[in-house]
């Protein structure tokens, strides 16, 4: 017992290195003057507050339209909705400046960032106020409408009155992911720097003045605690499995708004691929560098993955159930910068370390999430035979191989391949930990900077087929592996 949970600390203690590292420096924090903080955090929660309004009423109202679709595409619908946030954030990147584009409006500043944050963000939220309702008001949403209550009645007296505490949570969340994020205002944020993020990169990487990043990093944490500590506690519940169909609003209408997002982002990429393909000597410009990064990004895809498979299989062997489980599900992976700069002090900017620092923060940064989504339910459905097994006398080692290891073939192959996805169109940690154009994703920014909506967009449609041929590659070489093992 002693031994596992040794093994335990140390696997949980990786994901908590960072900021390890972060506090054996705390003594050289150098305070930054007033002004210039004041000036950022002021700028960070007025878009980070209007971003968390725009999702949280769009996505409310998508939630309605969830809710009076038919049972049969539902789930359907719910999908396209979580699809945008899936999507790299280089995709989100060029459908704001293209939108501003075509509008003939400023591709920088805070309206665009608070776009791109809304458009990410409305399928979650909307997902989640329709799993709401249909964990808490089913049943007297069904009495209402049993009842034949007026539909205005149902929306503000049962919903928005019973659920107005977790719609409330759901700004927060959302707030504190607007606030963290890196990606979006380190392209469109402009001359104004809207997110401490994008401070402590310029503050490494332009000024090279790592004692004053090290002030905006833990001001960053402390502040974003502050709002987790506020809210409440929720129960652990289970996903849904149930629909509910409320409402009669017009189908048409129902698949033209939850459809809108993706629909968005798909067009926006299509726009800017259709003309240049007619101009492919475009790509002359980047001569064979471009299929240097090709190979790098699939490099780095690839390894990412299989630390992934790793990480995923020291999990089933450490017992995932009780306080290891409890630890992760309240693990949420700290933001980019806390997890590069973190890093960078502990590995330093040696070449040689710099691949295995990468790949270890990218690691850190995604799993948490992909074990929640993916691993966890998984591993809970297969508790009840994993006591039935200790019951009959066996070992931790031949439950792994023997009831745990076949039965996870499916969902670790899917963990790696979103992860090697998810890390191909990655540039902003890249970009922090190297400062070098290492990956195709970090091309992309260059050129979409320099404002190359036409070539950034072949190099991003490029990045996107790389990360699906790096998920088939990974997950039948998982399948494979696991059968002959």
């Amino acid at each position: 017992m002693r031994r596992l949970r040794l093994l335990q600390s140390l696997f949980f203690g990786v994901f908590v290195l960072p900021l390890l590292s972060l506090l054996t420096y705390l003594g050289r924090m150098e305070l930054p003057p007033f002004s210039e903080w004041k000036s950022t955090l002021v700028w960070s929660s007025i878009q980070s507050a209007t971003s968390a309004s725009i999702s949280l009423v769009i996505g409310f109202f998508l939630a309605l339209l969830l809710l009076s679709s038919g049972r049969r595409w539902t789930k359907w619908l719910m999908l396209a909705l979580l699809l945008p946030g899936f999507f790299p954030p280089l995709m989100i990147v060029l459908t704001g400046m293209q939108v501003t584009d075509w509008l003939g409006l400023s591709s920088l500043g805070l309206g665009v960032v608070v776009f791109c944050h809304a458009l990410m963000n409305v399928g979650l939220v909307a997902v989640g106020v329709y799993q709401l309702v249909v964990m808490r008001l089913k049943g007297m949403i069904e009495l209402a409408t049993v009842e034949s209550a007026p539909y205005k009645m149902i929306v503000g007296s049962i919903i928005l009155r019973r659920l107005w505490r977790e719609l409330a949570i759901l700004f927060f969340l959302v707030f504190s992911m607007c606030f963290t994020s890196f990606s979006i205002p380190l392209i469109l944020g402009g001359d104004q720097t809207m997110s401490f993020e994008v401070l402590v990169y310029q503050k490494v990487r332009v000024y090279n003045d790592w004692n004053q990043a090290l002030f905006y990093v833990f001001f960053e944490m402390f502040f974003v605690s502050c709002f987790i500590w506020l809210l409440p506690k929720q129960d652990d519940e289970s996903v849904v499995t149930e629909l509910l169909q409320f409402g009669r609003w017009p189908m048409p209408m129902v698949f033209a708004f939850c459809l809108a997002p993706l629909l968005l982002v798909l067009f926006s990429e299509l726009a800017g691929v259709l003309p240049a393909l007619t101009q492919l000597h475009l790509l002359s410009e980047l001569g064979g560098h471009f299929w240097v990064l090709s190979f790098q990004s699939l490099y780095l895809g690839f390894a990412a993955s299989f630390v992934s498979v790793l990480l995923c299989w020291c999990m089933g062997y450490l017992s995932p159930w009780g306080k290891l489980r409890k630890v992760f599900q309240g693990l949420s992976a700290p933001s980019a910068v806390v997890v590069g700069f973190g890093l960078m002090l502990l590995f330093g900017d040696q070449p040689y370390l710099q691949l295995v620092s990468l790949v270890l923060g990218l690691s850190i940064l995604f799993f948490p999430y992909l074990y929640r989504w993916q691993l966890d339910p998984a591993l809970q459905r297969l508790q009840s035979q994993v006591e039935m097994a200790k019951v009959m006398g066996a070992g931790r080692s031949q439950i792994f191989w023997d009831i745990l290891r076949p039965q996870l073939v499916s969902p670790v192959g899917f963990i790696a391949g979103v992860m090697g996805f998810w890390v191909i169109g990655e540039f902003a940690l890249v970009q922090l930990m190297t400062g070098k154009e290492l990956t195709l994703a970090v091309l992309a920014q260059g050129l979409l900077e320099r404002y190359r909506l036409d070539l950034g967009s072949i190099v991003i449609l490029w990045t996107i087929t790389l990360g699906f041929v790096n998920w088939l590659f990974i997950g039948g070489v998982v399948r494979v592996f696991s059968h002959r093992s």
